[in-house]
């Protein structure tokens, strides 16, 4: 599996984690946390579906990160989240 991803994606991840309600960017080791394109009726995030609310698409929180796959900048973005923030645990915890 590992080799079909290098193979299929280069070094460029985006993964759903559905039960934390989070998109995974991965980039060559790093990653970063994103939050899903779904919100509640109230247009809040679920961080974790702890609320246990029925979520929703939102089409503007989908096509920034459907932006962010097709534009290849996942690295880019990942690169300057890292920069900016200084998260002990971050992504590796998962």
């Amino acid at each position: 599996a590992k080799k079909d991803f290098y193979r299929c994606g280069g070094e460029v991840g985006l993964f759903l984690s559905v039960k934390r309600c989070v998109v995974i960017l991965l980039h060559n080791g790093n990653g970063w946390f994103v939050s899903a394109p779904y919100l509640d009726p109230h247009g809040e995030v679920d961080q974790g579906l702890r609320r246990g609310k029925p979520q929703y698409l939102n089409r503007k929180r989908y096509a920034e990160i459907r932006k962010l796959w097709l534009q290849h900048t996942i690295p880019i973005y990942i690169a300057r989240q890292i920069e900016a923030n200084y998260d002990i645990g971050g992504w590796t915890t998962l």
